[in-house]
C-alpha cells in the first residue's frame, strides 16, 4: 500500500525485468524472496520500494519470459513489453522512460532506474534521492562506502535527452559520465547507509549472498 503521506506526484519508476536471465539459470524476476509475510518475489520487492515511497507512476518493462513476468506486477505496476530486448538493456531503459513520459506527461518531474535483480534497496534511499528533486539536479546517484550505484533518479530533462539520442557507446553510464563531468552542478552523489544499492544478483552464487546479507531487512 502506498504511504499517502509520502506521495511523490509526477514521479516515476522504471523497473528493467526484460533480460534472459542466462547467468541465473532462472527468471530473476521471480526469484523467492523472504519477506515479513512469508515469501515474496524480486519483482513484487522492487514494486513494493517504488509504492511504500509513494511513487506516483510505476513501471516494470518485460522481455524474456514476458507473459510470467507480467503475471506477477499485474495489478501492482504498469507493464510495457520491449520486443526487442534481446538487443540489450539501453532498448528497454528507452521503452520504459517513453511510457513514463506517455503516463504522466508534462507532470513527470523524475524517473529512478532500478534492475529487477537488485531488490534489496532500501525505502530510504529512494525518498533521500527524490529530495534532490526539488534543488535543482538533474541526475542523483546513490552513494555507499566511495562507490555510486543504484538506482540513478533522473530529472525529466535527462528522461527526454534520452529519448531523442542513440545508444551511446558505452551505454547510460557514458551518458551519466558526460554529464558528471561538463555539468557538474547538475549531478549530485548521495550519501545513502545502504549496502544494497552494489548488490545484484546476477548468478546463483549472488542471490545466495544477496538473500544471507539483506532479506532480513
Amino acid at each position: 500500500m502506498r504511504d499517502t503521506g509520502d506521495y511523490q506526484p509526477g514521479l516515476a519508476a522504471v523497473i528493467l525485468a526484460a533480460g534472459f536471465s542466462s547467468r541465473m539459470g532462472r527468471l530473476k524476476a521471480a526469484l523467492p524472496i523472504p519477506s515479513a509475510n512469508g515469501e515474496t518475489t524480486a519483482l513484487a520487492r522492487c514494486i513494493s520500494l517504488f509504492t511504500v515511497c509513494g511513487v506516483e507512476e510505476i513501471i516494470v518493462v518485460t522481455g524474456h519470459q514476458a507473459a510470467a513476468v507480467a503475471a506477477i506486477a499485474q495489478g501492482k505496476a504498469t507493464v510495457v513489453h520491449n520486443a526487442e530486448y534481446a538487443l540489450g538493456m539501453y532498448g528497454s531503459i528507452q521503452v520504459g522512460l517513453r511510457q513514463a513520459r506517455h503516463r504522466l506527461g508534462q507532470r513527470l518531474r523524475g524517473c529512478f532506474l532500478l534492475p529487477v535483480d537488485m531488490p534489496f534497496i532500501q525505502a530510504a534511499t529512494a525518498r533521500l534521492l527524490a529530495r534532490e528533486l526539488q534543488n535543482g539536479v538533474t541526475l542523483a546517484l546513490p552513494f555507499f562506502a566511495g562507490i555510486t550505484g543504484h538506482p540513478p533518479l533522473l530529472a525529466a530533462s535527462l528522461v527526454d535527452a534520452i529519448l531523442t539520442q542513440a545508444e551511446p557507446p558505452s551505454g547510460l553510464q557514458s551518458l551519466f559520465t558526460a554529464l558528471q563531468t561538463e555539468h557538474p552542478e547538475q549531478t549530485r552523489r548521495v550519501a545513502v547507509d545502504d549496502a544494497a544499492i552494489h548488490v545484484d544478483m546476477d548468478s546463483p552464487e549472488d542471490y545466495r549472498r544477496a538473500l544471507a546479507l539483506f532479506a532480513t531487512n
